[in-house]
């Protein structure tokens, strides 16, 4: 009974330890260290991890099977995200990354919010491992702690109008709550690793990649609202699993592999990352040989000079869109003459080796449906 009435001193001692903290860094560091508050924040986490070590201890992890197929699943979970919001960009377009991706670059945006995420999963580990019999004070916890991050590295806008607070509760403070709950939950079940992973690639990705999807705001915040959900489901499924795991697992290898390749594969196509690009058909314009719903795969390291007549080309507009079309001519200043297969007329204008994106390679049909009918519907 000792041991409990200490412990529940400590967690409030940690509790008002937080909440302190969240109002100095809304009312003094926002407005006198504003500069530095991304590493002070980061500080602050680091000082709650080992106030935890000593007053808790750390309790040694036990990587079980079931363990690892969380794992396995929050990183399928993730990689599915991406693949599918990066999909529906075929339709709906990228946009360019508003962050240097240069080594320093990275390392000056994400180093602090690296630092944060890790040293608060583990202090959230610590907490929630030695507190599973004080279900009450891990819900304290997980909205102490979606505060504390929402603070920290999301900008709040205090504007009354009413579009900007919709936003700011659909967009920032439903996710961030979702996510703690989800953190908190796997890290109950299990431990820290899953929730980790899942924490540092959702929010540092961002600093690495070099276009992202121009999700509306109602897309966005559907897809920050059903992956924590997945993530909890799978880990609910997993942790009451009764099959053989060691049965399971044989199986499982041999799709994960499967699965990664398929995933890889598309992730460098869709991104344009490499030598390789993905692009959805939008328009009828080269039926019947490219139809409304394909995808075209374009070489972007193709030799201009070698490219000739009926050859398919990607190329830019003036408007900045990109246009799959026939070569038809090769003009002496090595401009070209491009038309749609299905157009009565050739293209208005000439096509020269600055608007060239790369020549088609291979066509894979129905693919970018989905995405033609999501996009016509917007």
């Amino acid at each position: 009974m000792k041991s409990v009435i200490n412990r529940s001193k400590t967690n409030f001692i940690f509790f008002l330890l937080i909440l302190v903290y969240i109002l100095v860094y809304v009312f003094f560091v926002l407005n006198n260290l504003l500069k530095y508050a991304e590493c002070i924040s980061a500080a602050f986490s680091i000082v709650l991890f080992f106030l935890a070590l000593l007053f808790y201890g750390f309790r040694k992890i036990y990587l079980t099977n079931k363990k690892k197929e969380v794992i396995r699943l929050v990183l399928i979970s993730i990689s599915a995200y991406f693949l599918v919001t990066y999909f529906f960009g075929l339709a709906i377009g990228y946009l360019n990354n508003s962050y240097s991706l240069g080594f320093l670059a990275i390392l000056n945006n994400a180093l602090f919010q690296f630092v944060f995420i890790v040293f608060i999963e583990l202090f959230r580990y610590i907490f929630i491992s030695s507190n599973k019999d004080k279900i009450g004070s891990i819900y304290v916890l997980t909205i102490l702690l979606t505060v504390l991050e929402i603070f920290s590295f999301s900008f709040i806008s205090y504007d009354s109008n009413i579009e900007v607070i919709f936003n700011l509760i659909i967009l920032t403070i439903l996710p961030k709550l979702l996510n703690n709950i989800m953190a908190s939950y796997v890290c109950y079940k299990t431990d820290f690793i899953a929730p980790l992973l899942f924490s540092l690639i959702i929010n540092l990705y961002i600093f690495m990649v070099p276009i992202v999807p121009n999700l509306s705001e109602l897309m966005e915040s559907i897809s920050n609202l059903v992956l924590p959900f997945g993530v909890i489901f799978w880990t609910s499924k997993v942790m009451n699993d009764t099959t053989s795991e060691t049965e399971k697992n044989k199986v499982v290898k041999k799709s994960d592999l499967v699965y990664l390749g398929v995933f890889v594969i598309l992730f460098f196509l869709v991104s344009g990352i490499g030598p390789f690009k993905i692009i959805g058909i939008e328009t009828g314009s080269m039926t019947p040989s490219i139809n409304i719903g394909d995808a075209v795969i374009i070489n972007k390291n193709f030799d201009y000079d070698k490219l000739k007549e009926d050859d398919v080309i990607a190329y830019l507009d003036e408007d900045g869109r990109v246009i799959v079309h026939r070569i038809i001519n090769v003009n002496s200043d090595g401009s070209f003459v491009t038309k749609g297969d299905y157009n009565n007329s050739k293209d208005p204008k000439f096509v020269y080796k600055k608007d060239v994106q790369g020549k088609v390679v291979f066509k894979v049909p129905f693919i970018a449906y989905p995405s033609v009918i999501i996009n016509k519907e917007k």
